[in-house]
């Protein structure tokens, strides 16, 4: 029985998730728990504020980098093999030497360089090519969108040929109770003026990186005693990320495996 012309890409997506499910799972098995990293809190007459600063973080395994690279690997490969099964099809035999150094699954982030005179164009019938057009990074994304494709060969360029993608925990949310409802002891809270009405303030550093002592919150406060404090306890959340503003791995790699099945699941019928 033959072999289908795109085992080997299934086999490179499937083989990709299974990397992406050990880190998965070794992310969830962290301690503390991204989604409450504790914070400490000690009045700081500098600050002249009751200030939260990050009292632990999750060990971060210098594997989760290397599964990270295989995984994209993997996912690229799946799109090159389909590429080169398109490639034995459209010329009806096996590309030489020279034609395979053109045969590579095109991801363009300028609408210029697709055309049928680019090299990663020339070896693939022009109708199955066109049928990724639509997936380029070059498209305008509707705001907030995330192109997977743009995703896969930055991330997997930045891998081959610099270095292991940096793991990082970056802060993006914190839950505090209303200041109503909070006690102070041996101070009052610093107030501000907002629309004429007198509110408590309230000031976070969320949404960069997150290291050991960082100054997550801090309430300004008056001492009025010796010593000052805010009751509450207070955690923040975070995610394992690949630099600020990003989303985490976790989202960034399913994202891209959903991608590449999807481009499989087109040409399956064809091959």
């Amino acid at each position: 029985m033959s072999r289908h012309p795109l085992e080997g890409s299934w086999a490179k997506l499937e083989w990709a998730k299974s990397h992406v499910d050990t880190l998965r799972y070794g992310i969830a098995e962290v301690k503390p728990n991204l989604a409450r990293i504790p914070l400490s809190r000690q009045y700081e007459p500098d600050e002249g504020a009751v200030v939260w600063r990050i009292d632990r973080l999750p060990d971060i395994r210098d594997c989760w980098g290397l599964l990270i690279g295989d995984a994209l690997h993997n996912l690229r490969c799946a799109l090159d093999h389909l590429w080169w099964q398109l490639a034995r099809k459209h010329l009806g035999r096996e590309p030489t030497e020279d034609e395979a150094k053109q045969i590579q699954f095109p991801i363009f982030s300028k609408r210029t360089q697709w055309g049928p005179d680019h090299p990663y164009l020339l070896h693939v019938d022009s109708i199955l090519a066109n049928k990724v057009e639509p997936r380029q990074p070059f498209h305008p994304s509707q705001r907030g969108d995330v192109n997977f494709l743009g995703e896969l060969v930055n991330l997997s360029n930045t891998d081959k040929h610099r270095v292991i993608h940096p793991v990082l925990v970056t802060s993006r949310g914190i839950g505090i109770p209303l200041l109503d409802d909070v006690q102070f002891r041996d101070c009052a809270p610093m107030t501000r003026i907002i629309d004429g009405q007198s509110v408590k303030s309230v000031s976070f550093a969320l949404g960069g990186p997150a290291n050991l002592n960082d100054k997550v919150l801090w309430i300004p406060v008056s001492a009025t005693g010796k010593h000052p404090d805010v009751k509450f306890d207070a955690s923040v959340a975070c995610s394992i990320a690949f630099g600020p503003g990003s989303l985490d791995v976790i989202t960034i790699l399913d994202g891209i495996g959903s991608e590449v099945a999807a481009i499989l699941a087109d040409f399956d019928p064809v091959l």
